[in-house]
C-alpha cells in the first residue's frame, strides 16, 4: 500500500499553469501520493473516477513512464473527501504519473496537465 514514504521519481520543484495557478512540489508530490493511495486500495474518486488512465489527447512523450495514470492537482488545504457520497469538483489541472509500481511504493513524475 501506498504511504507518505513512496517515491516519486523527477518530482520537479514546483509548476506554473499559464500564470494562473501554481503548484509547488509538496503540492504536486501531495497528488502523487494520494493517487498511489487510492490506486493501492483499488478506490477512485468522483464522477471521473480518479485516479484513472490518462486520456492523451495532447499526444505528449512519456517514454521515460509506461502506463501514465492522472490526478487531480490542488492547493495544500484543498481536502479532497474520499467517500461514497462525496462531492468532487477538481480543478482542471492534473498530475500525471506513469511507471506505477506494483506494490505502488513507487512512480515516475511524467506531467502536470494544467488548462
Amino acid at each position: 500500500m501506498a504511504s507518505s514514504s513512496a517515491q516519486i521519481f523527477y518530482l520537479p520543484t514546483g509548476c506554473n499553469c499559464d500564470n494562473k495557478t501554481s503548484y509547488g512540489q509538496s503540492e504536486i508530490k501531495s497528488a502523487a501520493l494520494e493517487a498511489l493511495s487510492l490506486a493501492s486500495q483499488k478506490r477512485t474518486v468522483g464522477n471521473d473516477k480518479y485516479p484513472h488512465a490518462y486520456n492523451d489527447d495532447e499526444h505528449f512523450d512519456f517514454s521515460h513512464a509506461q502506463a501514465p495514470w492522472s490526478f487531480p492537482l490542488r492547493k495544500l488545504g484543498h481536502v479532497i473527501v474520499c467517500s461514497a457520497k462525496a462531492v468532487f469538483s477538481p480543478s482542471a489541472d492534473r498530475v500525471v504519473l506513469g511507471s506505477i509500481a506494483e506494490d505502488y511504493s513507487s512512480a515516475v513524475y511524467c506531467a502536470q496537465r494544467c488548462q
